[in-house]
């Protein structure tokens, strides 16, 4: 498929999507584990016989065990993703271009703490701090044809 800059952007896009996704299940783990084997209050269910003691710890056991899974499957995912981003990305000639790029998709900056990055030491970046966000919107842009120019020639 033909990389535009529409699908390049729906690539990065996708790969903050799937950083947050296992940033968010990498909490969850963290916060089942320490929890397994908690005592819970009994449920009373009319019409159902209660279940042992053990049935509740096993269904958490077999539930850590299978977040567990997906979250090694959501690790080799970003690491793949992030591997081949990073090949693309060291092909763009354009150092600011390239520095763009990394804090945006591997940091995960918003656009305020890029400018500030990029331009934060000019005197007038308080004054004019709207118009420094607009620059790095428009290196953005040049940043992403770049990538789709180094993802056509690295794949026709």
């Amino acid at each position: 498929m033909a990389a535009t800059a529409r699908t390049m952007r729906q690539r990065l896009d996708a790969y903050v999507d799937l950083r947050k996704e296992l940033r968010m299940q990498a909490m969850r783990l963290d916060q089942m584990r320490q929890t397994i084997g908690d005592i819970r209050s009994p449920k009373y269910e009319p019409g159902k016989a209660s279940s042992g003691p053990g049935d509740g710890v096993a269904r958490d056991v077999i539930a850590l065990e299978n977040l567990e899974l997906r979250v090694a499957e959501l690790i080799d995912h970003e690491e793949s993703e992030h591997d081949d981003l990073e090949r693309m990305i060291c092909r763009v000639t354009n150092a600011q271009q390239r520095a763009l790029l990394r804090l945006r998709y591997f940091d995960l900056k918003d656009w305020a703490d890029i400018a500030f990055a990029f331009f934060g030491d000019r005197v007038d970046y308080l004054t004019e701090e709207h118009d420094y966000v607009a620059k790095c919107y428009r290196l953005h842009s040049r940043a992403v044809s770049s990538l789709v120019a180094v993802h056509r020639r690295m794949f026709a």
